[in-house]
C-alpha cells in the first residue's frame, strides 16, 4: 500500500492547506468538501497518523482466510492503493474511498475527523453514567431507545462499549480481549466508564 502523507504532513508543519482545496480528494461530486482546519490539534493528529501507519506497514486482515477465499489476489492488489492520510474534510467524511483521474484508488481518512473519537467516548461515558443511575422505568426505556437508535454516534453504549474495548485491547492486545469475553457481559457497561 503506498501511503501518501503530504497533506497531514504540511498541516502538521503549520503550513496553510488552502492549497490543497483543490485536490480531487476534496471534490465530491459536483461540491468541494474542503474546510479550513482547526490549528491547534498537532499533537492529537501526529499520535493517530502514528498510529495508523504502525498498522498499515504490516497489514494482515483480521479476517485473512475470507480474503484469502474472496480476493485470491488480494495482497497484490493492495500494493496499487493509496491511503491519504489528509486534514480539512467537511463532516462526516472521516473515510472513504474514491478513484483519481488515472483510475488508481484511494482511501481518504481525514485525521481531524477521527480526532473527535475522543470527545464521542466522554460524551458517550457521560451519558452511560446518567443512564446507569436512572431509576424512573419511562426515562430508562429511553436512554435503551437512544443506545440502539438514531445517529452512528449518538449510540451512547455502542460507543462506549465498541472504544473501551479498544483501548483495552491496545494495552493488552488479544489476550485482554479474551479475558474480558471470559468475564461475561454482566457489569460491562460500568466496565465501560
Amino acid at each position: 500500500m503506498i501511503i501518501n502523507t503530504e497533506i497531514v504532513d504540511a498541516y502538521l508543519n503549520g503550513e496553510d492547506i488552502s492549497k490543497y482545496s483543490s485536490l480531487f480528494i476534496y471534490r465530491q461530486a459536483d461540491r468541494n468538501i474542503f474546510q479550513e482546519p482547526k490549528k491547534d490539534k498537532a499533537e492529537i493528529v501526529t499520535k493517530i497518523k502514528d498510529e495508523i501507519i504502525n498498522h498499515i506497514r504490516n497489514f494482515i486482515p483480521c479476517n485473512k482466510r475470507i480474503w484469502d477465499t474472496l480476493f485470491k489476489d488480494w495482497q497484490n492488489d493492495l500494493d496499487d492503493i493509496v491511503l491519504d492520510l489528509v486534514v480539512g474534510c467537511k463532516e462526516p467524511n472521516d473515510a472513504f474511498v474514491l478513484k483519481d483521474l488515472n483510475g488508481r484508488h484511494h482511501m481518504v481518512f481525514d485525521l481531524l475527523c477521527w480526532e473527535k473519537l475522543e470527545d464521542i467516548y466522554i460524551q458517550s461515558i457521560n451519558k452511560m453514567k446518567l443512564a446507569l443511575m436512572e431509576t424512573n422505568p419511562q426515562s430508562q426505556e429511553q436512554y435503551i431507545y437512544e443506545a440502539n437508535f438514531g445517529n452512528y454516534y449518538d449510540k451512547y453504549a455502542c460507543m462506549c462499549g465498541m472504544i473501551y474495548l479498544a483501548k483495552e485491547w491496545q494495552l493488552g492486545g488479544y489476550a485482554r480481549l479474551k479475558e474480558l469475553f471470559d468475564q461475561g457481559y454482566h457489569g460491562f457497561a460500568r466496565k465501560c466508564i
